[in-house]
């Protein structure tokens, strides 16, 4: 059963995902923050610093995304001494 999950689990895959969808949101964010700049609208600087938090975010789903892969490793080990 381990080494099943380990193996075809996909285990972090939703976390990549996320991790995807932030990072582009986060350059949306970030075009709309340079945009505003250029503008001399007084919203440059919320709109830049919640770029930089999707990006945080988007970086930490990564992080996590990693540590599940670990763990999947560590499934198919621990599968194979089990089998």
């Amino acid at each position: 059963m381990q080494l099943g999950r380990g193996l075809w689990g996909e285990l972090g895959a939703d976390k990549l995902a996320l991790a995807e969808r932030l990072s582009d949101k986060s350059q949306e964010m970030a075009v709309k923050a340079q945009a505003a700049l250029e503008a001399g609208a007084s919203n440059a600087d919320a709109l830049l610093r919640n770029s930089n938090n999707l990006q945080r975010a988007a970086d930490k789903a990564v992080a996590a995304a990693n540590e599940a892969a670990v763990g999947a490793n560590q499934l198919i080990i621990l599968g194979g001494f089990v089998y």
